[in-house]
């Protein structure tokens, strides 16, 4: 039986290293960013958000993903309808992939699984932990943005530690700890179960 498993932790946690190194293994990974971004080019999408948020967001035929973040991540109410849009339709992509993947364990990586309460797509959720400071500044080296804006974003998750509580393993990625010997030892696990 196919088991399905979540991983999430902050911005910069290094959730992308882990799947990385997951894919690697040979699994599959489902990306909610990247099916987030195909969403947004989606004509029926790409309609409802003119709607709300007018066509200053928009540049030429596409949705100017920058303006919409700067935007929404200012305001609750807007992330709310932002979400409310792009979510459902991300779930159905993962279900679908889902649906086609033949591999007894599958894995879909997103940062914000716990607030959205997304736990019931999952067997099991994986927390991928870094330190609020580490990921700030990973998160301004990778991004090459400000620590506001970053903190703009963090203020919509919740904090590592109240993730990683919910979260049924914790792989810790503070640039001390080896993630790899963690990593084994989880699938190890899920493969037993």
């Amino acid at each position: 039986m196919m088991q399905s498993i979540g991983i999430t932790g902050s911005i910069a946690s290094g959730k992308s290293s882990i799947v990385r190194f997951i894919e690697l293994l040979g699994f599959p990974v489902f990306k909610a960013d990247t099916a987030g971004r195909e969403v947004l080019q989606s004509p029926q999408i790409i309609k409802q958000i003119k709607v709300h948020f007018g066509l200053e967001i928009m540049d030429g035929e596409n949705i100017d993903r920058k303006k919409l973040a700067n935007i929404v991540f200012q305001n609750e109410n807007k992330l709310k309808i932002l979400n409310a849009i792009v979510h459902p339709a991300v779930i159905e992509s993962y279900q679908n992939w889902k649906n086609n993947q033949k591999s007894p364990l599958v894995f879909h990586e997103s940062a914000i699984i716990f607030e959205h309460h997304l736990e019931y797509l999952f067997d099991k959720i994986i927390c991928v932990y870094a330190p609020e400071k580490l990921c700030l500044q990973r998160a301004m080296k990778r991004d090459q943005t400000s620590i506001e804006e970053i903190k703009n974003k963090l203020k919509n998750q919740l904090k590592p530690e109240e993730k990683c509580k919910k979260a049924d393993f914790i792989v810790q990625n503070d640039d001390e700890t080896a993630i790899i010997p963690q990593i084994l030892s989880i699938l190890e696990k899920l493969q037993i179960t």
